[in-house]
């Protein structure tokens, strides 16, 4: 009788003991699940946390049960809180995804504005590009004195070239790449780059070819002209550099709002790819 009593209680402490541990165990897997899906489902009514709250009543509830509680009520209720979280979990990744998916719809929405804000902005330059040439230009260009100019801001990103195929492409359409050869067309040309409002996340990307290079003699820069530019207040701090193993032998200008007089780099002729100006006498 003694032997059998005492198997009793040591069973009793066993399962107490054992009870114990599983509501450390599970309180503590509780509660780091519920702080996440409380974080990641601001805004949405997020089951885990009802859940867990749920879960934690439970196992108080049975804490006051004493040593008198059937094992299987014990397995039952391990599995109803297991089942509860699994539960719990899909929610959150259904939550998650759904996050994702209108982080993506809105990415796109602010695309499609910064898109249809650049097309506005190139058809504001159109009308006034017309309205300003008289028909003295062709459509796109813009007429200063005696010249047409054409900023190829317009072309799609893609179609952005070296310095070679940009002043090809200003060939066929009856022009050559850009000579600034006074103050007015530098000015010009500083401020109608900062109308466009180009923009890239690398603002080197901004820049427009000109008709200017040192091919012949390293630091003697010429324009397609075959004049020598001895101006020398035009170039960025620290400009021309030539920089890089290939060195840097073709002119490039950006607009910078510091000081839209500095304006101009020197760029590798062939690696780079950039955006260009052409020029044409007006009719």
């Amino acid at each position: 009788m003694c032997r059998k009593r005492k198997t009793t209680l040591n069973m009793l402490q066993l399962k107490k003991r054992m009870n114990h541990l599983r509501k450390k165990r599970n309180l503590h897997r509780l509660e780091s699940v519920s702080t996440q899906r409380t974080a990641v489902c601001s805004g949405f009514p997020c089951l885990s946390v009802i859940n867990g709250k749920r879960w934690k009543q439970r196992e108080r509830e049975r804490g006051h049960q004493g040593p008198t509680s059937n094992p299987s009520d014990v397995i039952k209720a391990e599995e109803e809180a297991r089942n509860e979280l699994d539960r719990a979990l899909k929610n959150h990744t259904q939550l998650k995804e759904k996050v994702e998916q209108q982080k993506t719809i809105n990415d796109n929405y602010q695309k499609q504005m910064e898109e249809l804000q650049t097309e506005k902005t190139n058809l504001k330059s159109n009308i006034s590009a017309l309205e300003a040439n008289c028909g003295r230009c062709p459509p796109r260009w813009i007429l200063l004195n005696s010249s047409c100019y054409f900023f190829s801001y317009t072309e799609p990103r893609s179609a952005r070239k070296n310095w070679q195929d940009s002043r090809a492409n200003c060939i066929t359409r009856g022009a050559d790449l850009v000579v600034i050869d006074n103050k007015e067309e530098q000015k010009f040309v500083s401020d109608t780059i900062e109308n466009m409002k180009v923009s890239s996340s690398n603002e080197w990307e901004n820049g427009f070819w000109v008709g200017l290079r040192d091919t012949q003699k390293e630091g003697t820069w010429v324009w397609i002209n075959n004049v020598t530019e001895v101006e020398q207040r035009y170039w960025m701090d620290g400009e021309p550099n030539d920089a890089g193993h290939h060195g840097e032998d073709c002119g490039v200008v950006y607009y910078k709002a510091q000081n839209p007089w500095k304006t101009r780099n020197d760029v590798n002729c062939q690696a780079a790819v950039r955006q260009w100006i052409c020029e044409m006498t007006s009719k």
